[in-house]
């Protein structure tokens, strides 16, 4: 499959699914057909993208996760994550190697031993994403220099 075909399917999930486990677990189904220079440059994009994608959560994805599922592999692999992350962030890694080394990371720590934890870290990724982006906005709406 072409990563524009790949592309174009995960920015249709972006714009009509709502973004929880599901969708993770889609759009990580579909970058995992691809070649692995271009896995880890649709995991970027849909990172990158997914915080400010406006869905209209007119499509909904059938529960490919367990609720239980959620819970224990983000107990199991939840502080890896934090931790290599923040290992990523001390490195002052430029934004490419970030985003290779996180792709690497959760395809072959031992935490994420499958797809539903895959799925489950890369839905980690984005909560953490989007509460870096709402911290942001608070901190600047309430500085003193605002």
């Amino acid at each position: 499959m072409s990563k524009r075909v790949n592309l174009e399917k995960i920015k249709i999930l972006m714009a009509h699914a709502e973004a929880n486990v599901d969708l993770c677990m889609a759009v990580y189904q579909i970058i995992s057909t691809e070649e692995a220079d271009k896995q880890i440059e649709l995991f970027k994009y849909f990172l990158t993208n997914i915080i400010d994608a406006e869905s209209d959560e007119s499509l909904e994805i059938p529960s490919l996760v367990e609720t239980e599922q959620i819970v224990e592999y983000s107990e199991l692999g939840f502080f890896a994550l934090e931790d290599f992350v923040k290992s990523l962030y001390q490195k002052q890694v430029s934004e490419s190697v970030f985003y290779e080394q996180l792709w690497e990371f959760i395809q072959k720590d031992y935490h994420f031993d499958n797809d539903v934890a895959r799925a489950v870290a890369i839905f980690n990724c984005l909560r953490r994403s989007e509460e870096r982006r709402v911290g942001k906005e608070c901190r600047s709406r309430w500085s003193p220099y605002h």
